[in-house]
């Protein structure tokens, strides 16, 4: 009876997951815990759960107990990692991430997630060598890919940019297209043009984008950038009145 109850509330966990019911799955996985506490992938799972809900220092405490059972284990250690990053805790997440990769070298989301953490350090370079190592793991990752694209902007290489999402608007499948990373390629080849002062040429890009996602507030805050660029203020101001209306703070679109 004590293994068919924690395997309903496992399943019933996995269930809420699944469907983002993050505080539901959470106290599912826990049922199953108390039944078992040396279940790793139920603590690894409620640690996820709470770092969905962006409960940081929660998370990092099941984390840490998957930890002390399996000291080895590289996805505690990336997860780790992820939650200590959002608590801005960027030495710590490095750490848990250069442990991860000295246990499993090839492990593509610890080398990814180092490259975002030198990128949020403002060390492009370095975020572009770590990029570079993931995609030799996965040459068609859209995400990493998209992640490179950006980091070459940042380093101000735009041509450099403009050819990785080229390689991400070319070679993407049809389920692809409609995802964030693939709007992520679009944005970035916009944010390319528009730095080297070609507006007509990256305005079709924001359009794109925001054909897919009209919410996305990076390509809206662009294309308002472009437009004024271009003198077309009356809807450069539409623009970037709907970016305001979900970001408030930010002072870049005030300025405009």
């Amino acid at each position: 009876k004590r293994f068919i109850s924690r395997n309903r509330f496992l399943q019933d966990a996995n269930t809420n997951f699944t469907g983002k019911y993050f505080e539901n799955a959470k106290a599912f996985y826990d049922k199953a815990i108390e039944l078992d506490d040396s279940d790793v992938s139920a603590l690894l799972m409620a640690g996820n759960a709470l770092s969905s809900l962006e409960r940081n220092e929660e998370a990092i405490q099941y984390y840490d107990k998957i930890l002390k059972i399996e000291p080895n284990n590289v996805r505690a250690l990336n997860n780790k990692g992820v939650s200590l990053g959002k608590l801005n805790r960027h030495p710590e997440a490095i750490s848990c991430y250069k442990k991860a990769i000295k246990i499993k070298p090839d492990y593509i989301d610890a080398i990814n997630n180092l490259g975002v953490e030198m990128r949020d350090a403002k060390k492009y370079t370095d975020a572009i060598n770590y990029y570079k190592k993931a995609l030799e793991l996965n040459p068609k990752d859209i995400g990493i890919l998209s992640n490179l694209a950006e980091a070459y902007n940042l380093a101000k290489q735009y041509s450099d940019a403009i050819e990785t999402a080229d390689k991400i608007i070319k070679e993407s499948t049809e389920l692809e297209k409609s995802s964030n990373e693939f709007v992520r390629g679009l944005v970035q080849k916009g944010i390319s043009y528009f730095e080297e002062g070609k507006e007509v040429e990256a305005l079709p890009f924001f359009n794109k984008a925001l054909k897919i996602n009209s919410a996305n507030s990076i390509a809206l805050l662009n294309k308002g950038n472009c437009l004024l660029k271009l003198g077309q203020l009356e809807d450069a101001l539409e623009c970037i009145n709907e970016y305001l209306t979900t970001n408030l703070d930010s002072a870049i679109a005030y300025s405009n």
